[in-house]
């Protein structure tokens, strides 16, 4: 009876898997999840800090204004991305092997393509607080066009990209050959998102660089804050153009993950920075409240002195030059009743 021979033994036996491939794959992928765990959970922090501010340090007036609504929201769409995206870099350590959710995949792309669209939309409404009406179609009408076109241009990226998760397999290793397939979107995307923030920073500086008021050597504390919040709502957008930028140039470079990073950098930057963009205009309201409440606090102790007969001429001399001097400090640094309408 002869014994089997070892080319059977061989063709039976399952084939061995590559260990060291696989780990070094799962290495991989854990090193861009945890990178992206670290942008994320830093980012969306930031923004739930913001929230708290606006919400806190907000008054009725404020909140009665468009850019506090569109401020709100604006937070809100960042902190959607913020807790959608942690699902992916989460699940990828988790279940190395089970693939991503399409519906996190799409909800990213969509809120990446749309939200800054819809910023540099809101971004608007400080040239049309500056400019007067005549201008309007040549300052607002570029900036629209420019921002309509990304609209229309994020939506049809998104519908391709939902039809192309849809039909594969729902992996992250099918995103950069997609990206890269589709490169004439994202290139656009980036061109017109550079070119609408610098026209909307610039106009917007243009109205102010030669007013002295901006570059205050001396002066009170008061302008003196007013002048910082100024250049800090103004030149808030240079780091996210920065970030396009760079994003663009590494987009022909570099690998897909890096460009995925800066672009989810750019993404939280540029929600924060239309908050600081807008925040003078919450301290000029604050501004009007506290100046509204001083005018009225005057009054009163203008009747209570009245009242007293200390604003006539007489035998009270000294006691009169107490009373005005008391009233003086009082008015001197007053404090606002209520909260200060700033949102930071």
């Amino acid at each position: 009876m002869s014994l089997p021979s070892s080319n059977t033994t061989t063709a039976s036996c399952p084939p061995i898997p590559d260990i060291a491939a696989l780990v070094d794959e799962w290495s991989q992928s854990a090193n861009s999840a945890i990178t992206f765990l670290m942008i994320e959970a830093t980012m969306g922090a930031a923004e739930f800090v913001m929230l708290l501010c606006l919400l806190f340090f907000s008054t009725r007036a404020t909140r009665q204004k468009p850019i506090f609504t569109l401020n709100l929201i604006t937070i809100l769409l960042g902190l959607a991305q913020a807790t959608n995206s942690l699902y992916a870099p989460i699940h990828a350590l988790t279940h190395p092997l089970s693939a991503i959710s399409s519906g996190s995949l799409i909800t990213t792309a969509a809120l990446s393509g749309l939200v800054p669209a819809y910023v540099d939309l809101s971004l608007l409404l400080r040239l049309r607080a500056v400019f007067p009406p005549h201008h309007y179609l040549w300052i607002l009408g570029i900036p629209l066009l420019l921002n309509t076109g990304r609209l229309a241009n994020a939506i049809v990226y998104t519908v391709q990209f939902a039809r192309a998760v849809k039909n594969g397999v729902g992996g992250i290793d099918m995103l950069g050959p997609f990206v890269n397939a589709n490169r004439a979107s994202f290139e656009v995307e980036l061109v017109c998102q550079i070119v609408a923030d610098m026209w909307a920073s610039g106009l917007f500086l243009s109205r102010f660089c030669g007013l002295p008021s901006l570059w205050p050597s001396t002066g009170s504390n008061l302008s003196r804050k007013l002048a910082t919040l100024f250049w800090l709502s103004a030149t808030s957008f240079v780091l996210p153009v920065l970030l396009s930028i760079a994003e663009l140039i590494t987009y022909f470079v570099s690998h897909y993950d890096a460009v995925a990073y800066i672009q989810q950098v750019n993404y939280h930057f540029t929600v924060i920075s239309v908050v600081f963009a807008t925040v003078w205009a919450f301290e000029e309201t604050w501004q009007d409240e506290r100046d509204t409440w001083t005018r009225d606090r005057a009054r009163k102790m203008k009747g209570l002195r009245e009242e007293m007969g200390l604003d006539s001429s007489g035998g009270h001399g000294d006691e009169t030059r107490r009373m005005t001097v008391r009233s003086v400090v009082f008015d001197i640094c007053p404090q606002p009743p209520s909260s200060v309408g700033t949102a930071f």
